[in-house]
C-alpha cells in the first residue's frame, strides 16, 4: 500500500528484497586502536582512529553496538558525543571494563596489561581475587552505566600464547553469581 503524499520523492521498488532499520553489533571496541606498530609520538592520532571507528560502524548499517570492555572514559566520551549528535556513530552500550582472575587468560604481565590501557585509552579489565572483588567490580561499572559483564572464561590459550598452559579459572561459585545477575 502507498499512500500518495507531495513529500515522497522516490519510490523503491521493496519486492523479493529485506529492510533492514539498523543491524547490532554485540561485540565491539570502537575504542580500540589498531594500529599497534605506532610509536608515542604518534598517540595523538588515537582518539582520531576511535571517532573513525564509530562512523566506520555507522555508514556498515550498525545503528546499536555492545561495547565490549572499553576504558570508561574513552567509550562514554564517544557516546556522550554520539547521543549529542556532535559525532556521528552508532547508540553504544557499553560494557566497560571485564573481569578475569589473575593469572587467567589476560592477566599476561603489568607490562603488557598497561601497554593495553594505552591502546585501549584507558584500564579495560579488573582481576578480582575473590567473590567479594566480583561484587564491588560489578556495583562500580553498574553505577558507571554499564549495559553488560564481560566474563573471561578461557583456560586455554585462544588467541596464540603456549598452547600447553593452562590458566587461572573463576570458581563456579564466582561464575554462577555473575550469571545469575
Amino acid at each position: 500500500l502507498l499512500l500518495k503524499s507531495p513529500e515522497i520523492e522516490k519510490v523503491i521498488d521493496g519486492k523479493g528484497k529485506f529492510l533492514v532499520p539498523g543491524m547490532s553489533d554485540i561485540h565491539c571496541h570502537v575504542s580500540l586502536v589498531s594500529e599497534y606498530g605506532l610509536k608515542l609520538s604518534g598517540i595523538h592520532y588515537f582518539d582520531a582512529q576511535r571517532m573513525k571507528n564509530c562512523e566506520y560502524a555507522l555508514s556498515k548499517g550498525c545503528t546499536t553496538v555492545r561495547d565490549s570492555n572499553g576504558a570508561y572514559d574513552m567509550v562514554n566520551g564517544l557516546k556522550e558525543e554520539i547521543d549529542n549528535n556532535r559525532l556521528l556513530g552508532p547508540r553504544i552500550l557499553p560494557s566497560h571494563t571485564a573481569l578475569t582472575p589473575p593469572g587467567g587468560m589476560w592477566d599476561i604481565n603489568s607490562v603488557m596489561n598497561k601497554m593495553a590501557e594505552m591502546i585501549f585509552g584507558g584500564k579495560i579489565i579488573n582481576y578480582p581475587k575473590n567473590l567479594k572483588d566480583i561484587k564491588r567490580y560489578i556495583k562500580e561499572v553498574v553505577a558507571m552505566g554499564s549495559y553488560s559483564i564481560k566474563i573471561f572464561l578461557e583456560d586455554k590459550p585462544i588467541y596464540g600464547g603456549k598452547e600447553d598452559a593452562t590458566y587461572n579459572m573463576f570458581t563456579d561459585e564466582q561464575v554462577k553469581y555473575v550469571r545469575d545477575l
